[in-house]
């Protein structure tokens, strides 16, 4: 005789919409797919409004493509010693440098240019 254990009603076939269903069935999964979501979202909104912003500025195709470039071209170099900084650097001063990154970017748009200052 078999004794059934705690997750045997868990236990289906792999695949299907049961499955989807049983992943939505859990709260911190729901709360972790709708946060996803409009972060995914916002993120898209983000990077279609700098794209926008790019084109009003200049009218220009080149400077259009050299903007979404970098988007991707910072992700793709952050990535590759992403592994390097982690095995060198504590978490701790990763975190804290990560935290400040939003600041800096923030600063660096803000700083008045020189043609703004009347140079």
């Amino acid at each position: 005789m078999r004794i059934p254990l705690a997750f045997d009603q868990l236990r289906g076939p792999a695949g299907g919409l049961g499955n989807i269903a049983r992943a939505f069935a859990q709260r911190n999964y729901r709360i972790y797919a709708t946060g996803n979501g409009i972060s995914l979202i916002g993120w898209w909104l983000q990077r279609v409004a700098v794209g926008w912003l790019a084109w009003t500025l200049t009218h220009s195709g080149t400077w259009l493509g050299l903007v979404y470039a970098s988007l991707h071209k910072g992700i793709g170099a952050l990535m590759s010693c992403g592994f390097w900084l982690l095995t060198r650097l504590r978490h701790k001063d990763i975190a804290a440098a990560l935290e400040d990154m939003p600041a800096a970017a923030r600063d660096a748009l803000a700083a008045p240019l020189p043609a703004e200052r009347g140079m």
